[in-house]
């Protein structure tokens, strides 16, 4: 049969064990707010039963235990779970970053307000609508200037700040591939101590707790695939479109090495992500159709977003100056002169200005329309009319230029009308022309804009309402997450007290086989004495 001893072994066995599972108990409550924590249960089993079986062991009526041990301290944690909050997450991500950009693109555009685009156009047709009732009035034709200014400064002001906006996605991309090279290689680093405390035969849980928060940080940002293997090591790889993954960490075939990702500007060209693979030399670009999700797919969709209404903005100012240009070559200015652009630069937003010569000098707005004149002969018959040409040269009926009009006229010079409006008003009147097209569909100048500006409406708040919908999905996820490896203080000052409760048994028990092995030692044997 067993020692009297055996009891103290088995008696410090139980109380080490509750020790351990308080100790346990209170790392999760410690840890109940950390981020990414997963909560850890001690689980015990039965020592082995003395005595084992042999044809030599001592006779008795049985096998008896001896007491308990903590087999493993185990960490709640569900991985089909976590994959899907870590896919509904990067898309959250992705959708959040669109609709932060759309927002900006909207506040650019700052439709409607007093200072939009529209407003300044919108007073460029009534200075022009002016000027037709008053054609020879320096201060309608300083209106037109003053206007066309305004609206050129609008243009202009809304171009550079829809290219800051690409400009600033460009840094916010180099800096989230940078934050990917450090997550990589913390991650790689969390790898190696995992791998040796699993080799060990110890629980590395809250290394998995840190390394699983990492993997969460950049599936937030980039589409990527995570592999787990049995020794607890982790590989990492970006789906490539050729159908070969590209890895960025391996840790089987090229021994923990990381891959390096950089992101490249031109002046011409959008930006290109490229990689140096885990355990190779050569780069590899990285295609923007390749990247499918995450924050830097959003910052992609929204570069894409600001260069196609930068593109209807540049599309809009130049049809629009091209055709009032157009219109104010035929008109005649006080001079009598033709021919003249009312704008310059009309290819470029940055290049658009009012014509130099007509910011200095107001006289050379050509308000009047084009005149026809009917020369007489000597004797006093009306001959074949002329016209002026948008150079301001003289034409017969034929359009062809007239050099000498010697003889066709009896006296007298060819008579200019300062006070017609009418180029003005032709000019004024392109408003209602269906001068454009959208979409297939042509319509006005002011039908254009409005068409882009419902088509950005339109966009952002879809943005909004795919952010909200995998916000929600990412959030179900998430609490599902919590709700198996989330910490209960319920729970835990329950589990406390079980175990409290059994150390103090375990205690009482250790008196008692104290007490047995005193009478063993001190008081038998002393009876006759």
């Amino acid at each position: 049969m067993r020692s009297t001893f055996s009891g103290l072994e088995l008696s410090r066995r139980a109380l080490m064990t509750q020790q351990s599972a308080v100790n346990v108990v209170g790392h999760n409550v410690a840890n109940a707010n950390t981020p990414g924590y997963s909560r850890q249960e001690v689980v015990t089993s039965a020592t082995g039963p003395y005595t084992s079986p042999s044809n030599v062991r001592p006779t008795g009526a049985g096998q008896i235990g001896s007491g308990v041990e903590i087999k493993s301290i185990e960490r709640q944690f569900d991985s089909h779970i976590a994959a899907q909050y870590r896919l509904e997450n990067s898309l959250q991500s992705q959708w959040e970053q669109k609709y932060s950009s759309m927002d900006q693109i909207e506040a650019i555009f700052n439709e409607p307000s007093d200072s939009s685009l529209r407003k300044t156009v919108d007073e460029f047709w009534s200075a022009l609508q002016q000027l037709t009732t008053e054609p020879t009035e320096l201060s309608s034709r300083a209106l037109v200037r003053q206007s066309a200014t305004s609206m050129v400064n609008t243009f202009q002001t809304m171009d550079r700040q829809l290219e800051q906006v690409s400009t600033d996605l460009d840094e916010s991309i180099r800096a989230e591939a940078n934050q990917i090279n450090s997550t990589l290689k913390q991650i790689e680093d969390l790898n190696k101590r995992i791998v040796k405390i699993n080799a060990m035969g110890d629980s590395p849980n809250d290394l998995m707790d840190q390394r699983d928060l990492l993997i969460d940080d950049l599936t937030e940002v980039l589409n990527v695939n995570v592999i787990e293997h049995a020794n607890g090591d982790l590989t990492v790889t970006f789906p490539s479109e050729n159908g070969e993954d590209i890895q960025l960490i391996d840790t089987v075939s090229s021994g923990n090495s990381v891959a390096e990702l950089s992101y490249n500007t031109t002046d011409n060209d959008p930006g290109i992500l490229t990689v140096v693979p885990a355990g190779e030399e050569e780069f590899v670009d990285i295609s923007r159709e390749e990247v499918t999700q995450g924050k830097i797919k959003g910052m992609f969709d929204s570069q894409d977003a600001v260069e196609r209404y930068q593109g209807e903005l540049q599309t809009y100012a130049t049809s629009y100056t091209e055709a009032i240009n157009e219109q104010h070559r035929q008109g005649f200015d006080l001079n009598g002169s033709s021919g003249q652009d009312f704008f310059v630069g009309t290819d470029d937003i940055s290049t658009l200005a009012i014509n130099p010569e007509i910011n200095e000098d107001l006289s050379l707005i050509a308000a009047a329309g084009p005149q026809s004149l009917t020369p007489i002969d000597g004797d006093g018959n009306p001959t074949e009319p002329l016209s002026y040409n948008e150079d301001g040269e003289l034409v017969d009926v034929d359009g062809n230029i007239v050099t000498d009009v010697e003889g066709k006229i009896a006296s007298g010079e060819l008579v200019f009308a300062k006070g017609d409006g009418e180029n003005a008003k032709a000019m004024a009147e392109l408003r209602h022309e269906l001068a454009m097209e959208h979409q297939g569909t042509e319509v006005t100048f002011d039908g254009y804009y409005r068409s882009v500006i419902a088509e950005l409406g339109i966009e952002t708040d879809e943005s909004f309402q795919m952010m909200e919908n995998q916000k929600a999905l990412a959030n179900q996820f998430d609490m599902r997450q919590e709700q198996i490896r989330g910490v209960s203080l319920d729970e835990e000052m329950t589990k406390m007290i079980q175990y409290q409760h059994s150390y103090v048994a375990a205690s009482r028990f250790t008196n008692t086989i104290d007490e047995m092995i005193d009478t063993i030692v001190n008081r038998l044997g002393i009876v006759g004495r």
